[in-house]
């Protein structure tokens, strides 16, 4: 079923900013970002109609007398991956016997899942210094068996690693504010067809495979 290649190509979108697109769905939304620095913020959102659609979307319940204010988004990627580390691999040499991988083609666009987040709350005034690790393991929808080997081979990892992604993170609470931030994994996904190589035929088309790059920070700033 293929879940989320479909909600990214055929998602309707909420709102679009330059650089940073929400996807509708359930479970994802996705990010397409040109990153300067190995962290940006890449969006500020404090229009009250925007905030509402925010509200909406990501389920969040505001206390009476409350107000959500801002929300601001943050994207981590490690340059050269330096803070992204993966387990050891268990290769399954007999099934890249049969199969092998054809026409690969990695998304440009990244994605987070919405609703798999941590969450911390921070009452003004004060300065928070936090360092945030996530530890994911590649998410994938292939229904053939095939080696860890194989796909490997085709897209540069495999499908039981599990990657940590660590960052420190600063920020200011002010008086008489209420901070929550909520950190998402980032992925970026990889398509492709496995075949079989004594028939030449397609066994399964659009098999994708996502490997967690980065973090995803939200600060929702509520009045107290």
């Amino acid at each position: 079923m293929k879940k989320i290649l479909s909600i990214l190509l055929a998602a309707i979108l909420f709102f679009t900013y330059s650089v940073y697109v929400f996807a509708a769905g359930e479970n994802t939304s996705d990010v397409n970002i040109n990153i300067i620095d190995n962290t940006k913020l890449v969006q500020t959102i404090t229009d009250k109609n925007e905030l509402q659609k925010i509200i909406e979307r990501d389920h969040l319940t505001v206390a009476p007398n409350s107000q959500l204010e801002k929300v601001e988004i943050f994207v981590y990627e490690p340059e050269n991956n330096e803070s992204i580390t993966n387990s050891n691999m268990n290769i399954q040499p007999m099934a890249g016997l049969i199969y092998e991988i054809r026409n690969v083609v990695v998304s440009p666009k990244e994605f987070y899942y919405v609703n798999k987040y941590s969450s911390d709350w921070y009452d003004g005034p004060c300065v928070i210094n936090h360092t945030y690790t996530e530890e994911k393991e590649v998410e994938y929808n292939i229904n053939t068996t095939i080696g860890n080997s194989t796909v490997s081979a085709a897209i540069g990892y495999a499908l039981n690693e599990t990657f940590t992604v660590s960052k420190s993170f600063s920020t200011t609470v002010a008086s008489g504010k209420r901070l929550n931030v909520r950190v998402h994994t980032n992925y970026k996904s990889t398509e492709f067809d496995i075949y079989n190589k004594f028939t030449g035929k397609l066994v399964e088309s659009k098999a994708w495979a996502a490997k967690p790059i980065g973090l995803v920070i939200f600060q929702y700033t509520y009045s107290k």
